[in-house]
């Protein structure tokens, strides 16, 4: 980020990845707050903040594996990323 700033160039996460579990909405929850905190020190960041952020992946199916990064319609992770 520091030398973005220097550079006079903006920074954006090209790709966020937190391991999603889809056996609880427990899970989502947990998952959405680790997103949280990522996002609020990128964003927050005080010499240069973030400019964008693209979370990875975005799944059209359902189903997967506990080990997956998928973001899918109704992940509460959605909603967190619309508020940046």
């Amino acid at each position: 980020m520091d030398s973005c700033q220097v550079d006079g160039k903006a920074f954006f996460v090209g790709e966020t990845g937190i391991l999603a579990s889809l056996l609880s909405s427990s899970s989502q929850t947990l998952r959405e707050s680790e997103f949280k905190s990522k996002f609020d020190a990128q964003f927050g960041y005080s010499n240069e903040p973030a400019q964008g952020e693209l979370i990875w992946n975005w799944c059209v199916i359902q189903g997967g594996t506990t080990n997956d990064y998928c973001v899918r319609a109704g992940d509460p992770t959605l909603s967190l990323l619309a508020r940046y």
